[in-house]
């Protein structure tokens, strides 16, 4: 089964338009070795263009299963890019003084969650 990582934080940032608010994207993780050789499909696909995942069944979108975020990061996507998108502004906040929080969790196939 697939799982989502999601990272969020408050931020004063260019995606934001400058202004200071909640920002919640989504990264989706690649299926795992075991997955893979057991024949999982991926229950989830990154719709980047919409900033939204959708559940899907039989490599089909699963109708009123989209859900929509600020930010969205396919199994592709780097750290680095995470960091760029939803980091970045939020630690030079901090470095000036103003106050900022990243949460972060993930889930694993067991639906078991850490928070970092």
């Amino acid at each position: 089964m697939d799982a989502v990582g999601t990272v969020s934080g408050i931020a004063k940032n260019s995606s934001s338009g400058g202004r200071e608010g909640i920002c919640v994207g989504i990264r989706m993780r690649p299926l795992n070795e075991r997955e893979i050789s057991n024949g999982q499909d991926k229950i989830f696909r990154c719709i980047n263009d919409r900033n939204a995942i959708s559940q899907v069944k039989d490599s089909q979108l699963i109708e009123g299963q989209t859900y929509h975020y600020d930010k969205v990061f396919d199994e592709r996507s780097s750290t680095v890019e995470v960091y760029s998108h939803i980091g970045r502004d939020i630690v030079q906040g901090v470095m000036n003084g103003i106050n900022g929080t990243i949460f972060a969790c993930k889930s694993d196939v067991l639906f078991n969650t850490e928070t970092f």
